[in-house]
């Protein structure tokens, strides 16, 4: 079964951009799909 993963944050200070490097590093060990969007504020 094919499961993809999708991260979208946003991160002003870094805390989020940390924790969506993570989980996209897990989603990568366990074999999944990717995709990783830094959303930015207007």
């Amino acid at each position: 079964m094919s499961v993809n993963l999708a991260v979208i944050y946003y991160s002003s200070t870094g805390t989020n951009y940390q924790l969506a490097q993570w989980a996209e590093e897990g989603g990568t060990e366990t074999g999944r799909r990717n995709f990783k969007k830094h959303v930015k504020r207007d």
